[in-house]
């Protein structure tokens, strides 16, 4: 797959699908949490909120190093041929002053009932930095997106 068809179909996948799980590393545990997110047009930022009073907060501070995974299959043999999946790695970093309001604008726009969340005193948001997503078709082909390509 050419880089801007790539592009292409990672863009679209990350449109389609309102939320995906956010994977972090506790103490001694990894935990996965489902997330509503928004992205940036060069799709190397993706921007979270959550509230100060949970684990996946306290597991970012703790260990910035994080994944991501979106997929778009239906649960059926079809999924083995067209299935989509898309997982990326970046770092987990909490926004502060002016940043948070692109970030807020950006998952509003795309979460509409997170209202009560992103105004709550105790919502922080992070922007994820990725360097490469890697994207699977079927079972057997898989594609590599860079920042640096």
């Amino acid at each position: 797959m050419e880089k801007l068809e790539l592009a292409a179909v990672i863009s679209d996948l990350l449109d389609q699908q309102a939320q995906c799980v956010l994977a972090t590393m506790g103490e001694t545990s990894p935990y996965q949490h489902l997330m509503a997110y928004a992205f940036s047009d060069d799709l190397f930022t993706i921007y979270l909120a959550t509230y100060m009073d949970t684990r996946k907060f306290r597991n970012m501070q703790l260990n910035p190093n994080v994944s991501l995974i979106w997929d778009n299959r239906k649960g059926n043999i079809q999924d083995h041929l067209d299935g989509y999946s898309l997982s990326a790695t970046g770092l987990a970093d909490q926004l502060e002053g002016t940043s948070q309001e692109e970030a807020r604008k950006a998952i509003r726009s795309r979460n509409t009932t997170l209202d009560n969340l992103l105004t709550h005193a105790n919502c922080r948001l992070f922007s994820i930095n990725l360097e490469e997503y890697t994207l699977t078709k079927g079972y057997d082909q898989v594609f590599q997106f860079r920042r640096a390509d």
